[in-house]
């Protein structure tokens, strides 16, 4: 048997904020191949804004560690893990947040379609769709090419802005992203809390079709999209982050009124 790290790089650590109970509590949430310090600008400012309130970013199983020891986990696994530090939160505080980024975003739906106690949804750049070609041929390709290696300018970009993040794409990830994500995406119309969605223009995952897609499915919910013009897929770390932040926050201050 093949044996997988199992230590943590100390740069990918989860952000813990313990706040004061009866604040509110954020849950933020990292994509694929990631780490917490995908979200860490929008918890510094949110945590400026709000020096009572208990954030929170888990390391999701799979990360920090290795894309080899990512292949071996399921999504059952990235839902566990959020869905038990969103009842941990939610012992402190009936006023939850949840936000997240990319895969991250598709996890934060399936918590507000399923937990009531969600007050307030944040999906940046959410992936609920792969590039059409890359979802055709993963049921296969899976089995045959164990790793997408990112390309060099997305690898430059991540050690630029400090990002924990492999440099590589297990297959076999992708394809328990997208399952899960199918699954979420049926459950859209159970959200009932306000939503707000992020987009970057410069975005190369997310397109602005898809994300009409996903808006046509949030019947449920109040409503908010917000266009960042010269952002690409990591918002936190893009040309719009600080703009967007304020965003996210006035949404989340009409949530909990």
């Amino acid at each position: 048997m093949t044996e997988f790290a199992t230590k943590v790089d100390r740069r990918a650590a989860p952000i813990m904020i313990e706040g004061r109970v009866g604040q509110p509590a954020l849950l933020l949430l990292h994509g694929l191949t990631a780490s917490p310090t995908e979200v860490q600008p929008l918890a510094d400012h949110l945590h400026r804004r709000w020096p009572d309130a208990s954030i929170s970013c888990p390391l999701l199983p799979g990360h920090g560690t290795t894309a080899q020891q990512l292949s071996t986990v399921r999504r059952e696994a990235w839902i566990a893990v959020s869905q038990s530090e969103l009842e941990r939160l939610a012992r402190k505080s009936d006023q939850i947040v949840v936000i997240g980024v990319s895969m991250g975003a598709v996890l934060a739906a399936h918590l507000a379609a399923t937990h009531s106690c969600v007050r307030s949804l944040a999906m940046l750049s959410p992936m609920f769709f792969l590039k059409p070609a890359l979802r055709a041929c993963l049921p296969w390709l899976r089995f045959v090419v164990p790793y997408k290696v990112k390309s060099r300018a997305s690898i430059d970009n991540h050690i630029a802005k400090g990002l924990f993040s492999y440099d590589r794409y297990p297959t076999r990830s992708l394809m328990e992203l997208q399952r899960m994500a199918n699954r979420t995406f049926a459950q859209l119309g159970d959200i009932a809390c306000p939503v707000l969605i992020a987009v970057g223009k410069l975005d190369r995952y997310m397109t602005m079709s898809t994300m009409r897609k996903v808006c046509a499915r949030l019947t449920a919910s109040p409503l908010e999209i917000v266009t960042c013009e010269q952002s690409g897929h990591v918002l936190p770390h893009e040309p719009d982050a600080e703009m967007l932040f304020e965003k996210i926050h006035a949404h989340v201050l009409r949530s909990l009124e």
